[in-house]
């Protein structure tokens, strides 16, 4: 999630309480070619599906990546058996505007639905950085500014839906923020529930969402339950977030993927959290780039 006149807004108000490359694999191998050897019903959500089908039958190597946008508008892709990390190109959405990227979700199908600080959404090309705007109405249901996610709706199916949770652009981010969803053949929103901060989310294919909230004390990051917005499984972060000015997230491999930016921090640096030793570690510090969304589609591994 991004920076920009939102997000420092965001992180001041945080503290006042106190937020064209072709995807295939490459030839050194730290590419994704055998990322299905290792990946492993609809639950009623409106007309958010993409087909059906196993996760390996229509996932090209380019959607298992993780990808990453900056405030500077590159998108990047993000290897994380290797730590490479790699520039797709620069988005070029908003070229009157200054409003920058504040979040990032990535659909299995290869595009890139790129949240910005004005509150628009953009459609861009994984592969080549290419942008297309949407008819996406912003501030709907008080959702001014949101994380975003897709999840498969049911473990390694096709059928995918957008989940957002976010806030009104003047709310402090500390503050109860909304859980919802977007249908992404109408882009209408549709609230579900309160969470307690704002997060930013990644989804799985194996159906599950979670949340990162760093603006939590001691930050966190927790399932949501797609239907209620009840949080569980509870991973405590050991680092002080608290001047957090950007931040992201993502699952790939079994594993949680932080980066996060503090506001006397020159760039981001990508944490990884295990899920099974419960160990948080910085894995590539001072990236060189302000991070400000993350995405990775439901064709990721879920185990590697």
């Amino acid at each position: 999630m991004g920076t920009g006149a939102a997000k420092a807004l965001i992180a001041a108000l945080a503290l006042g309480t106190g937020a064209a490359l072709a995807c295939s694999p490459d030839e050194d191998g730290h590419g994704p070619a055998d990322a299905a050897d290792h990946a492993a019903s609809d639950d009623g959500t409106d007309g958010s599906d993409h087909g059906a089908g196993d996760t390996d039958d229509d996932c090209s190597d380019s959607a298992k990546w993780i990808y990453l946008v900056t405030e500077e508008e590159v998108l990047l892709r993000f290897w994380p058996a290797t730590l490479a990390l790699e520039e797709v190109g620069t988005l070029d959405c908003h070229p009157t505007s200054a409003a920058t990227p504040f979040a990032m979700s990535v659909a299995r199908t290869g595009t890139a639905w790129v949240l910005y600080s004005d509150g628009e959404i953009f459609h861009v090309d994984i592969g080549t950085a290419r942008c297309q705007s949407t008819a996406f109405v912003p501030g709907q249901e008080g959702f001014d500014l949101f994380g975003m996610a897709f999840v498969a709706n049911a473990p390694g199916g096709a059928a995918e839906t957008l989940y957002i949770a976010g806030q009104s652009a003047a709310e402090n981010p500390r503050n109860a923020a909304k859980f919802g969803r977007i249908d992404t053949g109408s882009l209408d929103v549709a609230y579900v529930a309160s969470l307690a901060t704002f997060p930013d989310l990644t989804g799985t294919g194996s159906a599950e969402l979670w949340g990162f909230f760093p603006f939590q004390s001691p930050p966190v990051v927790q399932q949501i339950d797609k239907s209620d917005g009840a949080v569980s499984g509870t991973r405590t972060i050991p680092f002080d977030f608290g001047t957090t000015q950007a931040w992201a997230f993502a699952f790939w491999g079994g594993d949680f993927y932080l980066f996060v930016q503090r506001q006397t921090e020159a760039s981001t640096t990508i944490y990884e959290l295990e899920t099974d030793s419960g160990v948080t570690s910085p894995i590539l510090p001072d990236t060189g780039y302000t991070i400000v969304g993350a995405g990775v589609s439901t064709c990721a591994p879920v185990l590697w």
